[in-house]
């Protein structure tokens, strides 16, 4: 099957956790995915990418685009959290960095995988987050509901 008819996805924190799984459970649902982070080293299904850094984030996906001619879908899952388990405690830079990262990073991702989908009139787009602050008790419970 060649490039153009095969679906082809991105995801974003695929070093590790859920991103990882994500890219794994794809791969066996027959996509061929590219995994995006930080830490990982430029291959033919990942390539390294600090999702901060609009300029990166955007060379990527014209890479991706000129390589495989469409994106067909994007996992957002790049996220962090503060070493430090109290929300109150965190530093302004620590604020800035987890929202560089969590909230700015996947609207960059979102930006330049969006106008390539649209241009080939199609794509999907998934955010998924998770915290552990929710198992570390933060954050205020509302009959069972837990908000953070």
């Amino acid at each position: 099957m060649s490039h153009s008819e095969t679906r082809i996805a991105v995801v974003t924190g695929a070093s590790s956790g859920i991103g990882r799984a994500t890219t794994e459970l794809l791969r066996t649902q027959g996509l061929f995915v590219i995994g995006l982070a930080r830490g990982l080293k430029d291959s033919q299904w990942t390539r390294s990418c600090d999702v901060r850094d609009e300029e990166k984030v955007k060379a990527v996906f014209h890479e991706i685009e000129v390589e495989f001619g469409h994106l067909d879908l994007l996992v957002n899952c790049a996220g962090i959290t503060s070493l430090v388990s109290d929300p109150l405690s965190y530093s302004a830079k620590d604020w800035e960095t987890i929202l560089q990262t969590n909230l700015i990073g996947m609207y960059h991702c979102c930006k330049h995988a969006l106008s390539r989908m649209v241009k080939h009139g199609y794509g999907r787009i998934c955010l998924l987050y998770t915290s552990d602050a929710a198992d570390e008790g933060l954050g205020v419970d509302l009959g069972g509901r837990r908000i953070i």
